[in-house]
């Protein structure tokens, strides 16, 4: 999150460089003519830049999650495996919890369904030919996107999605926020601003309103209704309110018999009650 930001931040610098260079010669020209000045600048960027250095190698070796480099080791070492296996076209989308249960025992370990990683869980569950196809959409959506900006009257706003998109993008090495829906949404509302062409408005009449979304609604809602009983368990559960998570489990595997995480849940809970003597 820490290096999302930083280079999401340093997008916003280079842009504000590149389009104001007359004002930021003309400014360091006077600070050279003032040499006392000069030098007090230069120590405060230096002190700026250490500090900034020195919290995010903090955060690099943040001592819950290891370092920077091995902290991911045991969720993308079955990515890595899975592409082993199958380099060209990958295990299949959404196959990753199986990968990493091929390679560890849940429990102890909790169940992961991407590597935290998205280029690890791309080149895993995709292959090469999954991975040249992104590389291959992202050639031609920013070529879409320079045009786009060449041509608009509010650069400012496009910079700021472009800023977001390095730091999803910088983050993402080490999550899989296109698999977190509440993360991908924006990302996918504002890149489809950033390339969408201006439309005419019309004036839109009852009956062409789109009532179709309604059947997204019902759909969102059933989802959440399918899946609210396994959060209660989850709730429930860190309670040690054993044979009402129990309960709410089997609600849950009712309501979404194809979900492995609720029965896996189920049978957890189930174990926890045994072991009490229920």
């Amino acid at each position: 999150g820490w290096l999302g930001m930083f280079f999401g931040l340093i997008t916003w610098l280079v842009y504000l460089l590149l389009t104001h260079k007359t004002i930021v010669f003309n400014y360091l020209h006077k600070l050279w003519e003032r040499k006392l000045l000069f030098a007090g600048s230069i120590i405060i960027v230096l002190g700026v830049v250490t500090l900034g250095g020195i919290l995010l190698f903090n955060k690099a070796v943040h001592p819950t999650h290891g370092s920077i480099f091995n902290s991911r080791a045991s969720l993308w070492g079955p990515a890595i495996t899975a592409f082993k296996q199958n380099p060209i076209f990958g295990q299949g989308q959404f196959t990753y919890g199986t990968a990493f249960l091929l390679e560890h025992s849940a429990p102890p370990s909790n169940v992961y369904v991407h590597s935290h990683g998205l280029y690890h869980n791309l080149l895993g569950e995709m292959g090469i030919v999954g991975f040249i196809a992104a590389v291959t959409f992202s050639i031609a959506y920013f070529r879409k996107f320079k045009n786009n900006f060449s041509q608009s009257k509010e650069k400012i706003y496009l910079v700021g999605i472009l800023a977001y998109c390095v730091s999803f993008f910088i983050h993402s090495i080490f999550d899989s926020f296109n698999v977190e829906v509440a993360l991908f949404w924006p990302l996918t509302i504002l890149t489809g601003v950033a390339i969408a062409q201006p439309v005419a408005t019309t004036k839109t009449s009852s009956s062409s309103r789109p009532w179709w979304v309604m059947i997204l609604i019902g759909f969102t809602w059933f989802g959440i209704w399918t899946i609210t009983p396994h959060y209660q368990g989850v709730a429930l559960a860190n309670q040690t309110q054993w044979q009402l998570a129990f309960e709410k489990f089997q609600a849950a595997v009712k309501r979404d018999p194809s979900n492995a995480v609720s029965h896996q849940q189920l049978a957890l809970t189930a174990a926890v009650l045994a072991e009490n003597g229920d």
